[in-house]
C-alpha cells in the first residue's frame, strides 16, 4: 500500500488536494473527518472534551498502516505538521511520501475567511497564525513585516462584513 502524507497550514488545501488525487477505494486519515465521525459535528472548531479520544483513534489507524492491515491501494494522511522533523518522523514511521502544500499565510487566511464551514473566523486566524509562527521558527525563516498588517486587514474586513 502506498502512503501519502499531505501536510500544510490550516486552509492550505490539504483536503481538496486529497479529494482531487484519490481514487475509489483509497483510505483517508483526517482529524476533521474523525471528529465528524465520532460526534456528528463537522464544523472547524475543536471539541476539547473529545480531543484525546480523536488523537487515540488516529494513532490506532497509524498503527494499522504500520502493520499493513488496511486493504486499500493508497492511504492518504492529512496533517498540519509545521515542523520538518515531525513530517520526517511520521513519514519514516508510515513509510510514506510527503506532499507539503506551501500555501502562503495570506492565502490561508483569505480561504479561511471565505469558507462558510469555518464558523469562528477569529479561531481560524489564530490557528493559522500559530501554524506559521511554528513553521517560520522551525524553518528559520523571518516572516514578512507585513504579516501583522495582513491579519489586521482581514480581521477588519471580517468585522465589517459581520456588522454590515
Amino acid at each position: 500500500m502506498d502512503v501519502v502524507i499531505v501536510c500544510g497550514a490550516p486552509a492550505s488545501g490539504k483536503t481538496r488536494y486529497v479529494k482531487e488525487n484519490m481514487q475509489l477505494g483509497d483510505f483517508v486519515v483526517d482529524l476533521d473527518a474523525i471528529r465528524a465521525a465520532v460526534s456528528f459535528y463537522d464544523g472547524k472548531m475543536p471539541l476539547n472534551n473529545l480531543t484525546a479520544t480523536i488523537f487515540d483513534i488516529r494513532d490506532y489507524i497509524y498503527a494499522l498502516i504500520e502493520q499493513s492491515a488496511i486493504d486499500a491501494p493508497r492511504c492518504w494522511v492529512i496533517a498540519g505538521l509545521p515542523k520538518k522533523a515531525d513530517r520526517d518522523r511520521l513519514a519514516a514511521r508510515l513509510k510514506a511520501k510527503v506532499v507539503f502544500l506551501n500555501t502562503t499565510e495570506d492565502e490561508c487566511v483569505r480561504r479561511a475567511i471565505a469558507d462558510d464551514t469555518r464558523t469562528d473566523k477569529n479561531f481560524q486566524i489564530k490557528i493559522i497564525t500559530e501554524y506559521f509562527t511554528t513553521y517560520y521558527k522551525d524553518a528559520k525563516i523571518t516572516p514578512r513585516e507585513s504579516r501583522d498588517k495582513t491579519i489586521a486587514r482581514y480581521t477588519a474586513a471580517l468585522y465589517k462584513t459581520i456588522n454590515d
